[in-house]
């Protein structure tokens, strides 16, 4: 089998949910790249096999792995490759907390993007630089970034109109605006379902369940919950923004009176923190399934 037919599956894959599978073919192509010395090859796969290392809490191997892909994509000339390899390093440093670094990242990522002329490329950077203002609680700087990256992509006409939609979604829920957060997400999750992207519509669907509790409709929590547990075992990558916002579903429930409904958000984030291999966190959430167990 060619490499390139190799590596085009394990890319579908992994949008299928089909992570493990896609990390192995990924490292298989990448083997027969490096034995016919093409660079471009050896960088897409190095990327994928990245994402997957970062999926999976491996953020030093992940940290390798973006550097080699960028150097593998530079060889070869493809700087939309560096872009996302530069992006990708910067979601990184914001997953270790190294904000500054991430920002930079995302920064050198937009800022080559629109040297070649990559509109969609530097709209997609853009997004995570929102992503990580909205992290440091910036909340009204990302928000003006999330409705520049929602404009131009319906502007380019790009699927990629999803995330900007779950970011604000996000914001919006943040913002204890539940009502205008669920419209945002609902329509991402429709997004997400009409391209066939099962990966991310575990995480829409959790957020959904936390607008549920903040707007006291229990009947959409349990019908939000269900959906969000068959979602997140079709395709289970953890995230962290899936994991805090399975807390902050816990708390509407458990400020309204619902411990039953609270200890089913707080087993989502248990899991997905303790897949991502935050022990602290892991005690945190335990700690609060402990009280409402008394």
């Amino acid at each position: 089998v060619a490499p390139e037919a190799m590596r085009t599956l394990a890319f579908a894959w992994w949008q299928q949910g089909r992570c493990d599978e896609a990390e192995a073919l990924y490292a298989d192509a990448l083997t027969r790249f490096r034995a016919l010395e093409q660079p471009l090859g050896i960088g897409r796969c190095e990327l994928g096999l990245g994402i997957a290392a970062y999926q999976r809490g491996d953020l030093d191997g992940a940290e390798l792995r973006f550097e080699r892909a960028r150097r593998g994509f530079a060889e070869g000339g493809v700087l939309r490759g560096v872009v996302d390899a530069l992006g990708w390093a910067g979601i990184l440093s914001r997953r270790r907390g190294h904000n500054g670094e991430a920002l930079q990242r995302f920064e050198d990522a937009v800022g080559a993007a629109e040297s070649g002329g990559l509109r969609f490329a530097a709209n997609a950077v853009r997004n995570s630089l929102g992503v990580t203002l909205r992290s440091q609680g910036r909340l009204a700087e990302a928000d003006a970034v999330f409705q520049q990256v929602l404009a131009e992509a319906e502007l380019l006409g790009s699927g990629e109109a999803v995330w900007p939609c779950i970011n604000l979604g996000l914001l919006r829920l943040e913002a204890g605006e539940p009502g205008r957060a669920s419209s945002l997400l609902h329509r991402a999750l429709r997004m997400l379902e009409d391209s066939g992207r099962v990966t991310f519509q575990g995480g829409v669907r959790v957020a959904l369940l936390a607008c549920a509790g903040a707007l006291g409709d229990w009947e959409a929590w349990t019908a939000e919950h269900d959906a969000a547990l068959s979602a997140l075992e079709r395709s289970p990558v953890p995230h962290p923004d899936i994991a805090a916002t399975a807390e902050r579903a816990a708390e509407h429930a458990q400020a309204a009176g619902r411990p039953a409904e609270a200890r089913q958000a707080l087993a989502i984030a248990e899991a997905q923190w303790s897949a991502l291999g935050d022990a602290d966190a892991v005690d945190r959430v335990r700690d609060r399934l402990a009280l409402l167990r008394r």
